[in-house]
């Protein structure tokens, strides 16, 4: 990746795939581990992958970023979650950990 907005359109690009169907999210994961591990060159990736969380909570805010930056003042939650998830039992647990307060960005 040339820089840190191709990057984080990279991972942009493969929560569209997941919510394609064309991968799974077990394959979502993976792949953005890999990204994060292969990219800590750029300060955000490496102060996400230096913070330790879980690889959900860390795809979910590096996609809000990318949506943040491309211009758009809201983000429908669910509709990320739709795109992050291949059930929707995982999309309701994750949802609850989100309106919980038990997503742990900034602490």
């Amino acid at each position: 990746m040339e820089d840190i907005f191709s990057l984080l359109e990279k991972f942009y690009q493969l929560g569209e795939q997941r919510d394609m169907d064309q991968i799974t999210t077990h394959e979502l994961f993976h792949h953005s581990r890999v990204l994060i591990k292969t990219h800590t060159r750029f300060p955000l990736i490496k102060k996400m992958d230096a913070l330790d969380f879980n690889i959900e909570d860390t795809y979910l805010y590096l996609y809000l970023v990318w949506k943040t930056l491309s211009g758009k003042e809201s983000v429908d939650i669910g509709r990320a979650l739709d795109g992050m998830f291949d059930r929707s039992s995982e999309k309701l647990h994750y949802m609850q950990k989100v309106i919980s307060g038990n997503v742990v960005w900034g602490k």
